[in-house]
């Protein structure tokens, strides 16, 4: 059967929920397309309606992170060193790189999918966010020396991404059918 398009009302709801629910943020994006339409309607481009959804999204996310995370540093005692520590200028530096890249890739994904066009977009453009978006984390797990290449937890945990990054494409293919 077809499916039932959101009012915009509901998919502002559903997207604010959504990022209370930070994984599930394709969700927002799938489910807050009446948003993205309402943008176009109203003179926006189609190329980045999508950043609407994830003005709604974001701000809930951030919001329930950033209280996540002021809370453990609380708990550790550790709100000195972003301040009074001489790396306090890079760590804040790195946080910074770190929103922008994050918000960037998903800016990236939307505008992807809205390139892909019509129920296709998400499913090649997610995929290929979380995968890539794995891939690299491993990259920089190796870079920082999380672990050593080659030692049993590296080797379990890239087969366990690859894992992932194929039970993710499979679902995007089932999407598809």
């Amino acid at each position: 059967g077809e499916r039932r398009a959101l009012t915009a009302i509901q998919s502002v709801v559903f997207c604010a929920v959504v990022g209370l629910f930070c994984s599930t943020l394709n969700l927002a994006f799938l489910l807050g397309a009446s948003i993205s339409d309402a943008a176009e309607d109203a003179g926006v481009s189609p190329i980045v309606s999508a950043d609407v959804i994830w003005l709604f999204a974001f701000c809930i996310a951030g919001a329930i992170n950033c209280v996540y995370a002021a809370v453990l540093i609380h708990r550790g005692g550790s709100w000195a060193l972003f301040v009074c520590d001489s790396n306090a200028t890079r760590r804040w530096g790195v946080c910074v790189i770190s929103g922008f890249a994050f918000s960037g890739h998903i800016h990236i994904y939307g505008t992807a999918s809205n390139l892909l066009g019509g129920s296709l977009g998400p499913v090649i453009a997610w995929p290929t966010l979380m995968c890539s978006t794995m891939v690299f984390g491993q990259i920089w797990g190796l870079k920082l020396r999380e672990f050593v290449a080659g030692d049993h937890g590296q080797v379990a945990n890239g087969l366990a991404t690859a894992l992932l990054c194929f039970a993710i494409v499979l679902c995007s293919c089932a999407a598809i059918v």
